[in-house]
């Protein structure tokens, strides 16, 4: 079975029982024109959520995301590639082409997982060891969450990967279309963010 269908069968289960509260929201002036940075924290840190936390997600937000099937991209954050620029991995050049198409649709959502194992020594260890860090499907569930929080359910995602096409299916939200964001034939060089 499934890690989600087993999560679906066992109505305790932490993962699916994790809601997501929208802790800020502000404008944001980038090169690809100008966004609403929204920022959320998980349920049960909540009020103290001013505190560190583990994982916390920023969404990015073009446009009116709820008046059509808004284009979607779900990434994980990578300090080696969007700090340091490790040239084993597309992450940073994924996020740009995720925002020049957002830009150039005039809406939709670029959603931000961070969690402490994708930071400082950790993700040196994560590197070099190539464990993965956050599951993509813990992504996956923590964006479908705030999507429906949103009131979104039907998307179009930014990435063809048949897999994260499925897992948002099985979390309620409806993918009518994948953009293609790499040339057929390239690989990202992460299995947990992009």
């Amino acid at each position: 079975m499934s890690t989600l269908g087993a999560l679906l069968e066992d109505a305790e289960a932490p993962l699916l029982q994790s809601e997501w509260v929208q802790v800020a929201s502000t404008h944001l002036p980038t090169r690809y024109g100008m966004f609403r940075i929204l920022g959320y924290t998980p349920a049960e840190s909540y009020p103290n959520s001013c505190e560190r936390q583990d994982r916390s997600m920023i969404a990015l937000a073009m446009g009116d995301v709820s008046a059509v099937a808004p284009p979607v991209y779900i990434h994980s954050a990578c300090e080696i590639c969007e700090i340091f620029q490790a040239s084993h991995c597309e992450s940073r050049s994924q996020v740009d082409a995720a925002l020049q198409i957002i830009e150039r649709c005039g809406i939709g959502l670029l959603f931000y997982n961070h969690d402490d194992s994708a930071f400082g020594a950790d993700a040196f260890l994560h590197l070099q060891s190539g464990l993965a860090r956050m599951t993509w499907e813990q992504c996956v569930m923590d964006t479908a969450q705030i999507l429906r929080s949103m009131g979104i359910r039907t998307i179009s995602m930014i990435g063809d990967e048949p897999a994260r096409k499925r897992y948002l299916q099985q979390c309620g939200i409806e993918v009518i279309e994948s953009i293609p964001i790499l040339p057929k034939g390239r690989k990202h060089g992460g299995a947990t963010h992009g």
